[in-house]
């Protein structure tokens, strides 16, 4: 499967961006209707390539106050 149409846990993505699990879920919340992750039918989350961009930027803006 091509990396762009695949989908990542919240685990994986935590490793890739080296941020806790728990900021993941507090900046989705935050970020009301910016960040939403698919849910697989056991209501598990799961990343595209667009949120992990939306990730790396709201990490990096973090970064930057």
């Amino acid at each position: 499967m091509e990396e762009r149409n695949q989908l990542l846990t919240i685990l994986q993505v935590s490793e890739r961006l080296k941020v806790p699990k728990h900021t993941l879920r507090f900046w989705e919340k935050e970020l009301n209707g910016v960040l939403v992750p698919m849910r697989t039918a056991g209501g598990q989350r799961r990343y595209t390539a667009q949120n992990i961009v939306v990730l790396e930027e709201v990490k990096n803006a973090g970064r930057a106050v």
